[in-house]
C-alpha cells in the first residue's frame, strides 16, 4: 500500500529497467527478513555504498525519513543494510504487563514533621476558663435579644 502513492513511485522508480536480488537473512532474533541487493552481489562482496552526490541529495530530502532510514543514511545508506528491523518480532511480541524497577533516583527519605507539644494542664485550665467566659458573655447577648 506504500507504493501506491504517486509521489513515492516518482521517488523509487527508475528512468531506465534495473534487476534487483532478493536474499533471505537470518536475524539475530531467528526470523527472516528479504534484503535487496544486485544481482551480481554476494556476501563477501560487503555492502555497496550509493555515490556522495547521491548521498547529498538523500541527505537534502531526509525530511520525511522514519527513524529507521534516518540510521541508513547516517550510515551512509549501505546495501544490504547491516542492521535490520524484526517486523515479526513486532508483530509476536506486544507489551503485556509493567513491572517497576525501582527509584531512578536515591527513594528520598520520609519528612518527618514535628508532633505537635502536647499542652500543659496549666494552659489548657485557662483556656478553658476564657472560652467559659466568652459562652457567659454570649448568653447574657442572647437574653438581652429574648427580651
Amino acid at each position: 500500500m506504500w507504493a501506491d502513492q504517486p509521489d513515492t513511485w516518482a521517488v523509487i522508480r527508475h528512468p531506465e529497467p534495473h534487476q534487483s536480488a532478493f536474499w533471505k537473512a537470518l536475524l539475530v532474533c531467528g526470523h527472516f527478513a528479504d534484503v535487496v541487493t544486485d544481482v551480481h552481489w554476494k556476501p563477501e562482496d560487503g555492502p555497496t555504498y550509493p555515490t556522495t552526490q547521491r548521498l547529498e541529495e538523500m541527505r537534502a530530502e531526509e525530511a520525511d525519513l522514519d527513524s529507521w532510514h534516518e540510521r541508513l543514511l547516517a550510515a551512509d545508506w549501505p546495501r544490504p543494510a547491516p542492521f535490520r528491523e524484526c517486523y515479526m518480532c513486532s508483530v509476536v511480541q506486544k507489551l503485556v504487563a509493567y513491572e517497576p524497577v525501582g527509584w531512578v533516583a536515591p527513594r528520598p527519605k520520609p519528612i518527618k514533621l514535628p508532633t505537635p507539644k502536647s499542652p500543659s494542664r496549666e494552659s489548657l485550665e485557662a483556656r478553658l476558663k476564657k472560652l467559659e467566659a466568652e459562652t457567659d458573655e454570649l448568653r447574657e447577648q442572647l437574653k438581652k435579644l429574648d427580651e
